[in-house]
Protein backbone atom coordinates (compact mmCIF):
# COMPACT_ATOMS: atom_id res chain seq x y z
CA UNK A 1 0.00 0.00 0.00
CA UNK A 2 1.47 3.47 -1.21
CA UNK A 3 1.02 6.14 2.65
CA UNK A 4 0.61 9.52 1.17
CA UNK A 5 1.73 12.58 3.10
CA UNK A 6 0.41 15.75 2.09
CA UNK A 7 2.46 18.46 3.81
CA UNK A 8 0.53 22.04 3.94
CA UNK A 9 2.53 24.90 5.22
CA UNK A 10 0.17 27.88 5.86
CA UNK A 11 -0.21 31.19 6.92
CA UNK A 12 -3.08 33.88 7.11
CA UNK A 13 -5.07 31.97 5.65
CA UNK A 14 -8.57 30.13 6.94
CA UNK A 15 -11.11 29.77 4.19
CA UNK A 16 -8.52 28.58 1.24
CA UNK A 17 -7.25 25.81 4.17
CA UNK A 18 -10.85 24.54 4.32
CA UNK A 19 -11.20 24.54 0.96
CA UNK A 20 -8.02 22.34 0.51
CA UNK A 21 -9.27 19.97 3.51
CA UNK A 22 -13.04 19.77 1.40
CA UNK A 23 -11.17 18.35 -1.34
CA UNK A 24 -9.47 15.96 0.55
CA UNK A 25 -12.46 14.46 1.87
CA UNK A 26 -13.40 13.73 -1.36
CA UNK A 27 -10.30 11.77 -1.58
CA UNK A 28 -11.16 8.22 -3.03
CA UNK A 29 -7.81 6.78 -2.04
CA UNK A 30 -8.05 6.92 1.83
CA UNK A 31 -4.45 6.15 2.71
CA UNK A 32 -3.50 9.66 3.42
CA UNK A 33 -2.26 11.96 6.09
CA UNK A 34 -2.00 15.68 6.45
CA UNK A 35 0.62 17.63 8.28
CA UNK A 36 -0.58 21.19 8.63
CA UNK A 37 2.29 23.47 9.66
CA UNK A 38 0.94 26.48 11.08
CA UNK A 39 2.86 29.53 11.05
CA UNK A 40 0.35 32.03 12.79
CA UNK A 41 0.60 33.39 15.78
CA UNK A 42 -2.53 32.82 16.61
CA UNK A 43 -4.68 29.81 17.09
CA UNK A 44 -7.22 30.42 13.78
CA UNK A 45 -6.93 27.17 12.28
CA UNK A 46 -7.44 25.25 15.38
CA UNK A 47 -11.60 24.79 15.06
CA UNK A 48 -10.84 24.24 11.61
CA UNK A 49 -8.59 21.02 12.66
CA UNK A 50 -10.63 19.79 14.89
CA UNK A 51 -13.83 19.80 12.51
CA UNK A 52 -12.03 17.97 9.96
CA UNK A 53 -10.24 15.35 12.48
CA UNK A 54 -13.27 12.73 11.82
CA UNK A 55 -12.90 12.81 8.20
CA UNK A 56 -9.22 12.28 8.24
CA UNK A 57 -5.67 12.22 9.84
CA UNK A 58 -4.31 15.59 10.18
CA UNK A 59 -1.50 16.48 12.35
CA UNK A 60 -1.58 20.69 13.52
CA UNK A 61 2.00 21.30 13.65
CA UNK A 62 3.05 25.06 15.21
CA UNK A 63 5.78 25.99 14.27
CA UNK A 64 7.66 29.55 15.14
CA UNK A 65 10.03 29.97 12.06
CA UNK A 66 8.68 31.43 9.10
CA UNK A 67 8.68 30.16 5.49
CA UNK A 68 7.73 28.14 3.28
CA UNK A 69 10.77 26.09 2.87
CA UNK A 70 11.27 25.67 6.59
CA UNK A 71 7.29 24.77 7.33
CA UNK A 72 7.63 21.83 4.52
CA UNK A 73 11.03 20.69 5.63
CA UNK A 74 9.69 20.52 9.64
CA UNK A 75 6.49 18.88 8.27
CA UNK A 76 8.68 16.15 6.40
CA UNK A 77 10.63 15.51 9.96
CA UNK A 78 7.17 14.21 11.08
CA UNK A 79 5.41 12.63 7.87
CA UNK A 80 5.27 8.67 7.54
CA UNK A 81 4.02 8.76 3.99
CA UNK A 82 6.46 6.88 1.61
CA UNK A 83 4.77 9.75 -1.16
CA UNK A 84 5.42 13.01 -0.65
CA UNK A 85 3.08 15.97 -1.77
CA UNK A 86 3.09 20.16 -0.81
CA UNK A 87 -0.43 21.43 -1.78
CA UNK A 88 -0.62 25.20 -1.81
CA UNK A 89 -2.84 26.06 1.13
CA UNK A 90 -4.87 27.94 -1.45
CA UNK A 91 -5.15 24.88 -3.77
CA UNK A 92 -7.32 21.91 -4.42
CA UNK A 93 -7.22 18.48 -5.56
CA UNK A 94 -9.83 16.46 -7.81
CA UNK A 95 -11.30 13.52 -5.98
CA UNK A 96 -8.91 11.27 -7.88
CA UNK A 97 -5.46 12.33 -7.80
CA UNK A 98 -4.12 10.32 -4.55
CA UNK A 99 -5.82 7.49 -6.42
CA UNK A 100 -3.85 8.14 -9.48
CA UNK A 101 -0.57 9.07 -7.10
CA UNK A 102 -0.96 5.57 -5.56
CA UNK A 103 -1.21 3.91 -8.87
CA UNK A 104 1.49 5.84 -10.57
CA UNK A 105 3.72 5.33 -7.33
CA UNK A 106 2.93 1.27 -7.59
CA UNK A 107 3.54 1.20 -11.49
CA UNK A 108 6.73 3.48 -11.76
CA UNK A 109 9.02 1.88 -8.94
CA UNK A 110 12.38 2.98 -11.20
CA UNK A 111 11.27 6.64 -11.45
CA UNK A 112 12.17 8.47 -7.99
CA UNK A 113 9.05 11.59 -8.35
CA UNK A 114 7.17 13.33 -10.57
CA UNK A 115 5.89 16.53 -11.66
CA UNK A 116 1.96 17.11 -12.58
CA UNK A 117 -0.17 19.70 -14.37
CA UNK A 118 -1.00 23.07 -12.38
CA UNK A 119 -4.95 23.90 -13.79
CA UNK A 120 -7.13 26.86 -13.13
CA UNK A 121 -10.81 27.26 -11.63
CA UNK A 122 -11.85 25.83 -15.64
CA UNK A 123 -9.77 22.95 -15.66
CA UNK A 124 -7.29 25.03 -18.46
CA UNK A 125 -3.32 24.49 -17.85
CA UNK A 126 -1.47 27.52 -16.27
CA UNK A 127 1.07 27.15 -18.80
CA UNK A 128 1.17 26.56 -22.54
CA UNK A 129 1.83 23.47 -24.48
CA UNK A 130 1.24 21.31 -21.69
CA UNK A 131 1.81 17.10 -23.32
CA UNK A 132 -0.28 14.53 -23.56
CA UNK A 133 1.42 11.66 -22.49
CA UNK A 134 4.50 11.22 -19.96
CA UNK A 135 7.80 11.77 -20.43
CA UNK A 136 11.52 12.43 -18.35
CA UNK A 137 11.56 15.77 -16.72
CA UNK A 138 14.41 17.70 -18.41
CA UNK A 139 15.56 21.19 -16.91
CA UNK A 140 13.95 23.76 -18.79
CA UNK A 141 10.82 21.64 -16.94
CA UNK A 142 12.38 21.90 -13.77
CA UNK A 143 11.89 26.02 -14.50
CA UNK A 144 8.70 26.08 -16.11
CA UNK A 145 6.76 23.55 -14.47
CA UNK A 146 8.41 22.42 -11.16
CA UNK A 147 5.30 24.43 -9.01
CA UNK A 148 5.31 22.74 -5.36
CA UNK A 149 1.48 21.87 -5.33
CA UNK A 150 2.69 19.15 -8.26
CA UNK A 151 5.50 17.55 -7.13
CA UNK A 152 5.53 14.05 -6.28
CA UNK A 153 7.90 12.82 -4.72
CA UNK A 154 9.15 9.36 -3.05
CA UNK A 155 10.52 9.92 0.58
CA UNK A 156 13.77 8.06 -0.23
CA UNK A 157 14.60 11.13 -2.53
CA UNK A 158 13.46 13.57 -0.11
CA UNK A 159 15.21 12.28 2.70
CA UNK A 160 18.44 11.69 0.33
CA UNK A 161 18.40 15.56 -0.89
CA UNK A 162 17.89 16.96 2.25
CA UNK A 163 14.54 18.53 1.35
CA UNK A 164 13.99 21.72 0.25
CA UNK A 165 16.31 24.65 0.77
CA UNK A 166 15.17 27.17 3.66
CA UNK A 167 16.95 29.64 1.99
CA UNK A 168 15.18 30.12 -0.95
CA UNK A 169 11.27 30.38 -1.10
CA UNK A 170 8.07 32.72 0.04
CA UNK A 171 8.54 33.83 3.17
CA UNK A 172 12.58 33.02 3.33
CA UNK A 173 13.49 36.54 4.36
CA UNK A 174 15.92 36.55 1.68
CA UNK A 175 15.88 38.34 -1.50
CA UNK A 176 15.33 35.24 -3.12
CA UNK A 177 11.37 35.07 -3.23
CA UNK A 178 10.56 31.69 -4.97
CA UNK A 179 11.94 28.93 -6.58
CA UNK A 180 12.25 26.32 -3.65
CA UNK A 181 10.59 23.63 -6.02
CA UNK A 182 12.33 23.80 -8.94
CA UNK A 183 16.03 23.84 -7.04
CA UNK A 184 14.57 20.71 -5.64
CA UNK A 185 13.80 18.97 -9.15
CA UNK A 186 17.30 20.66 -10.39
CA UNK A 187 18.97 19.05 -7.24
CA UNK A 188 16.79 15.90 -8.27
CA UNK A 189 18.28 15.57 -11.54
CA UNK A 190 21.92 16.77 -10.98
CA UNK A 191 22.54 13.40 -8.60
CA UNK A 192 21.09 11.05 -11.53
CA UNK A 193 17.52 10.64 -10.10
CA UNK A 194 14.87 10.07 -12.47
CA UNK A 195 11.69 12.34 -13.02
CA UNK A 196 8.42 12.24 -14.90
CA UNK A 197 6.54 14.85 -16.21
CA UNK A 198 2.81 13.36 -15.66
CA UNK A 199 0.02 15.50 -17.54
CA UNK A 200 -2.62 12.98 -15.68
CA UNK A 201 -1.38 14.22 -12.69
CA UNK A 202 -3.39 17.73 -12.05
CA UNK A 203 -3.84 20.00 -8.84
CA UNK A 204 -6.08 23.09 -8.94
CA UNK A 205 -4.74 26.15 -8.05
CA UNK A 206 -6.16 30.16 -9.51
CA UNK A 207 -4.41 30.98 -12.18
CA UNK A 208 -2.66 35.01 -11.68
CA UNK A 209 -4.09 37.74 -13.99
CA UNK A 210 -2.02 40.40 -14.51
CA UNK A 211 -3.20 43.21 -13.45
CA UNK A 212 -2.21 46.53 -15.30
CA UNK A 213 -0.48 49.21 -13.06
CA UNK A 214 -0.31 46.61 -10.08
CA UNK A 215 2.96 47.80 -8.17
CA UNK A 216 2.20 44.84 -5.09
CA UNK A 217 2.13 42.28 -8.49
CA UNK A 218 4.98 43.94 -10.41
CA UNK A 219 7.01 43.58 -6.88
CA UNK A 220 5.76 39.94 -6.45
CA UNK A 221 7.22 39.32 -9.76
CA UNK A 222 10.29 40.65 -9.49
CA UNK A 223 10.89 38.92 -6.01
CA UNK A 224 9.96 35.74 -7.60
CA UNK A 225 11.98 35.88 -10.44
CA UNK A 226 15.05 36.80 -8.43
CA UNK A 227 14.63 33.15 -6.69
CA UNK A 228 14.78 32.00 -9.69
CA UNK A 229 17.96 33.04 -10.85
CA UNK A 230 19.47 32.04 -7.67
CA UNK A 231 18.91 28.39 -8.86
CA UNK A 232 20.11 28.61 -12.05
CA UNK A 233 23.44 30.28 -9.94
CA UNK A 234 23.49 28.01 -7.29
CA UNK A 235 23.52 25.03 -8.94
CA UNK A 236 25.94 26.21 -11.65
CA UNK A 237 23.96 25.49 -14.55
CA UNK A 238 25.47 25.29 -18.18
CA UNK A 239 25.45 28.90 -20.00
CA UNK A 240 23.25 27.24 -22.75
CA UNK A 241 20.83 26.53 -20.83
CA UNK A 242 20.79 29.72 -18.97
CA UNK A 243 20.58 31.15 -22.78
CA UNK A 244 17.57 29.14 -23.43
CA UNK A 245 15.92 30.51 -20.56
CA UNK A 246 16.34 33.86 -20.30
CA UNK A 247 15.34 33.90 -24.10
CA UNK A 248 11.74 32.35 -23.07
CA UNK A 249 11.55 36.35 -21.97
CA UNK A 250 12.71 37.76 -24.27
CA UNK A 251 10.09 35.91 -26.84
CA UNK A 252 7.03 36.64 -24.07
CA UNK A 253 8.57 40.35 -24.18
CA UNK A 254 8.64 40.53 -28.07
CA UNK A 255 5.22 38.89 -28.53
CA UNK A 256 3.16 41.08 -26.01
CA UNK A 257 4.07 44.10 -27.36
CA UNK A 258 3.73 43.33 -30.85
CA UNK A 259 0.09 42.63 -29.68
CA UNK A 260 -0.07 45.58 -27.73
CA UNK A 261 -0.11 44.31 -24.09
CA UNK A 262 1.67 46.73 -22.11
CA UNK A 263 0.36 45.46 -18.90
CA UNK A 264 2.06 41.80 -19.79
CA UNK A 265 5.20 43.47 -21.29
CA UNK A 266 5.96 45.03 -18.16
CA UNK A 267 5.30 41.69 -16.15
CA UNK A 268 7.60 39.88 -18.03
CA UNK A 269 10.17 42.61 -17.99
CA UNK A 270 9.67 42.83 -14.03
CA UNK A 271 10.65 39.11 -14.05
CA UNK A 272 13.47 39.35 -16.19
CA UNK A 273 15.36 42.04 -14.39
CA UNK A 274 14.66 39.78 -11.20
CA UNK A 275 16.06 37.11 -12.79
CA UNK A 276 19.18 38.62 -13.62
CA UNK A 277 19.58 40.13 -10.01
CA UNK A 278 19.24 36.25 -9.05
CA UNK A 279 22.12 35.35 -11.27
CA UNK A 280 24.71 38.06 -10.74
CA UNK A 281 23.92 38.62 -6.98
CA UNK A 282 22.96 35.19 -5.52
CA UNK A 283 25.32 33.66 -2.64
CA UNK A 284 24.66 31.21 0.24
CA UNK A 285 23.54 32.42 3.47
Amino acid sequence: MTTISLIVATIGRTDQVARLFDSLCLQTWRDFEVILVDQNPDDRLGPLVARYAAEMTVQHLRVQTVGASRARNAGFACAQGNMILWPDDDSWLPPDLLQKVAAWAAGHADVSGAIGILIDESGQPHTRWTPQSARPVTLMDAFTRAAEPVLFFRRGIVAALGGFDDQIGTGAQTPWGAGEGTDLCVRALRAGYQLSLEPSLTVSHARIEITPGDARQLAKAHAYARGMGAVIRKNRLPLGFVARYLATYLRALGWNALRVRWADVSYHWERLKGISEGLLGYNPY
